[in-house]
């Protein structure tokens, strides 16, 4: 039997595998996805090969599944991008600092006390460090260095929540 589960303060789902004649009786596995739908046919395609004797999900390695692989990071972004927190704007005279932090109002104190200018929080929403990623390829044209990016703050919002909505 096998069903998927989501642990807490992650976005990620897992395929939680149970048989009580193994100790310990479950064993987890990451689908290295977001997307419940995407999940179901993961956890199908490894249940199959459970049920026909080819995968035992204690002692197996998942490698074998591409959707697994760790060279192709389009396939498989890291768990820790699946982390659930907040994206913030920042705005520094003409620049724009987006950034993720699973605590972001500690983060606005440190950037406060290392940035000698004036720092003014625009905006905060829930998100993951995978869409802050994507919100920063989508406004690599403006990009100034890292996180910062000399962009008026209507065109950032726009890509934000397209990212947020549609991504």
């Amino acid at each position: 039997m096998a069903s998927i589960i989501q642990r807490p303060n992650t976005a990620i789902l897992y395929g939680q595998f149970y048989n009580s004649a193994h100790v310990p009786p479950t064993k987890r596995i990451s689908l290295c996805t977001t997307d419940m739908a995407a999940a179901k046919i993961r956890l199908e395609e490894c249940m199959n090969d459970w049920r026909n004797g080819s995968l035992n999900p204690w002692t197996d390695s998942f490698t074998r599944y591409p959707w697994r692989s760790t060279k192709d990071k389009t396939v498989r972004p890291l768990v820790s991008s699946y982390r659930v927190g907040h994206i913030y704007v920042l705005k520094c005279q003409q620049y724009i600092k987006i950034g993720f932090s699973t605590q972001y109002k500690q983060r606005l104190k440190d950037h406060r006390a290392s940035v000698p200018f004036k720092l003014e929080l625009l905006y905060v929403v829930d998100g993951t460090a995978f869409q802050e990623r994507l919100i920063h390829k989508r406004l690599c044209a403006y990009a100034v260095r890292k996180e910062w990016f000399e962009v008026d703050y209507i065109v950032a919002k726009e890509h934000i929540d397209y990212v947020l909505n549609y991504a």
